[in-house]
């Protein structure tokens, strides 16, 4: 049997970290072939989820039973008993969700049999008391959902407990009180062998007790039956050790593989059945990786973690934490070793000091070996005193045009002509639009230089020379609300610069129709997202042709600022940037996806396989075979700072 795994989403995600080889289009989106497995201590309104996927295995903890009798599919976790007997045969799969204060619970299975008691199922929906101690085995009454023996479908109190193979033993049978039955309803019934599915929806107020709704499809268009209400039976309890929600099997020979759980969720305040719940509240973190020697975790906004606990299992020496924007950083005491390790975060918090909840992250490393593989060097270089973006309109009035300006910060002319723009929308660039001028067409140093579809347009709303506009027949289609501009040199065949423009850079003004953005310090990287700020009102809120109105430091330094998730192609562009000053340096690694060193390259081959990279004209690297997939961590050290980005490349 192939192993596959469960993974619980807590609601602290986007209810789902994906584990999977994207093409190259964002930093970090892809750990190293990590299991990620979040178990978190969620906060009032969360959601907990166990979602059954390929790639994954039953692991335990968190789920316990006789999880070889379980197997995963596309569908869900299915039945798959290889030696059962004739008769009277047993599955369990349970596990303790980590939310307190659930309210509603829904769930969907299908199965192939008519229910007799031959052949049911027990679904521990929550427990009614505290757990106890009997008979060495720890007891604890339930509100289980079960099957009769007339085809229907009931929702009951009983005391379980989970026997020493793993199976879910139902004691004391004859206290069994029955919660609501659905046995005047005879559409929800089951007593052929057909395929059949069963969906519920279970709510407890303490105003209107319990209540129960099923029906007999998957789809989501189908509205659940309503079976009944009953506000004299006990209230759910908090989930405590010993205590679980899960599914126990009795079944026959024959229908040893005719079960399948798709999904249980669990929501902590009361919905209405066919209400669709809100999206869940996302994790603090946005993706993890690592390296041989440290582990990088990007939060999704900026906290704080002072007071917050890093536990490494099994250990590797002391961590030591670090935060630079919203990047955590935790650097090993000795290196990783292969094997599975569990890190455990607790503490953190907002900036408004409230507390995240706390996270698990499982993840495997598999070192073969520790041999370093040495590409040969290739001598290309970023075109030196290429021309800079300086401003951008990318939302006119219905008086002017769009704009892109640039800056020549050399010391002799540039012609535009070599130059090309294009967008990018989720790391795929644009068509380049070539910046072909009739006239005017060569910029002299330190001079400004606007591009536009409609010059006259624009000099007449804008009040700036004609001669400092170039007009074009076309610009790339500039999105008002947020895009990423490129400016390529054609001579070269490179990306020289790029820039974003959106809500993630509000702090630096509001942007609205008819107001530019300009950049603030042509010495740092156009990439830096607070390098940008809104042009003055005083000047006309834009500055086309012409000096720019912003030239000034923003309040904070970059370092507090970055930890935005770059595309692989901008941390390229990025690199190339800063390694036009020869005191910066940068080493690229190559590691397999399962963790393996493969290959160790200095300042420029790493220049080299930048470039490559922004021209979409990366082949197969020298130590990997062909079409493999490959994690690429470069590391950028400058003058005042060295960082460290990794992300995937699927050739």
């Amino acid at each position: 049997m192939s192993t596959s795994v469960l993974k619980v989403y807590p609601s602290v995600g986007k209810a789902m970290l994906s584990v999977a080889v994207h093409k190259v289009k964002s930093t970090s989106r892809v750990s190293l072939a990590l299991l990620l497995l979040l178990v978190s201590l969620a906060q009032i309104k969360a959601q907990e989820r166990a979602v059954f996927a390929d790639s994954t295995t039953l692991s335990c903890p968190p789920w316990q039973g006789t999880l070889a009798k379980f197997s995963l599919t596309p569908q869900g976790v299915a039945l798959h008993d290889l030696s059962p007997k004739r008769t009277n045969n047993n599955a369990t799969l349970l596990h303790t969700p980590t939310l307190s204060g659930i309210h509603t619970w829904r769930g969907e299975i299908s199965f192939h049999f008519a229910i007799t008691s031959a052949n049911t199922f027990v679904v521990l929906i929550a427990p009614l008391s505290a757990p106890r101690q009997e008979n060495e085995y720890t007891t604890c009454r339930y509100a289980y959902l079960s099957g009769e023996k007339t085809g229907s479908i009931g929702l009951f109190e009983g005391d379980f407990s989970l026997g020493k193979s793993g199976e879910l033993v139902h004691k004391n049978k004859n206290r069994d009180k029955p919660i609501i039955t659905s046995n005047a309803n005879d559409a929800i019934r089951f007593t052929s062998s057909n395929l059949h599915h069963l969906a519920w929806h279970i709510t407890y107020s303490g105003t209107g007790g319990w209540q129960l709704y099923l029906k007999k499809s998957l789809q989501p268009q189908q509205k659940f039956v309503y079976i009944g209400c009953n506000s004299t039976s006990l209230p759910p309890q908090d989930y405590a050790q010993g205590t679980f929600s899960g599914i126990a099997l009795r079944y026959s020979l024959k229908n040893a593989q005719h079960f399948t759980l798709h999904r249980l969720l669990y929501f902590q305040k009361p919905l209405a059945a066919n209400e669709t719940p809100s999206n869940p509240t996302e994790s603090i973190f946005a993706s993890f990786d690592f390296t041989p020697q440290s582990i990088r975790l990007i939060t999704h906004s900026l906290v704080n973690i002072e007071g917050a606990d890093f536990d490494l299992q099994p250990s590797c020496g002391t961590l030591t934490p670090g935060i630079k924007g919203k990047t955590i950083t935790l650097d090993l005491e000795t290196p990783f070793k292969s094997g599975n390790y569990s890190l455990f975060v607790r503490g953190i918090k907002t900036l408004d000091g409230t507390l995240a909840p706390s996270e698990r992250i499982d993840f495997e490393i598999s070192l073969p070996s520790d041999s370093i593989g040495l590409g040969r060097p290739d001598e290309e270089h970023l075109p030196q005193g290429h021309l800079l973006l300086s401003e951008v309109l990318p939302h006119p009035t219905a008086h002017a045009a769009e704009f892109v300006e640039v800056y020549n910060p050399t010391t002799h002319p540039i012609d535009i002509r070599d130059y090309a723009l294009a967008v990018r929308s989720e790391g795929r660039r644009s068509k380049l639009y070539p910046l072909m001028v009739e006239e005017n067409h060569l910029i002299q140093p330190n001079e400004y230089r606007a591009i536009t579809p409609w010059k006259r347009g624009l000099a007449n709303y804008y009040h700036c020379s004609i001669d400092s506009l170039s007009e074009v027949e076309k610009l790339p289609a500039l999105p008002n609300r947020e895009g990423q501009i490129v400016l390529y040199s054609l001579r070269d065949s490179v990306v020289v610069e790029e820039m974003f423009y959106g809500p993630k850079i509000a702090s630096r003004g509001e942007m609205s129709e008819g107001v530019s953005l300009e950049r603030i310090l042509f010495s740092r990287p156009a990439l830096a997202p607070d390098n940008w700020h809104v042009a003055r009102p005083e000047q006309g809120n834009a500055t086309p042709g012409r000096p720019n109105s912003v030239r000034v430091e923003c309040d904070l330094p970059i370092e507090e600022r970055e930890g935005e998730t770059l595309t692989p192609e901008q941390i390229a562009a990025l690199t190339l940037y800063a390694l036009q000053d020869p005191a910066n340096n940068a080493t690229l690694t190559l590691y397999t996806l399962r963790g393996y060193r493969s290959a160790v390259v200095g300042r420029s081959v790493t220049q080299a396989w930048c470039r490559a990279l922004l021209r979409r004209e990366l082949t197969q690297l020298y130590t990997l075979p062909p079409h493999t997939p490959y994690i690429v961590s470069i590391e950028l050290t400058t003058a005042r700072h060295s960082k460290r980005y990794s992300f995937v490349v699927a050739p």
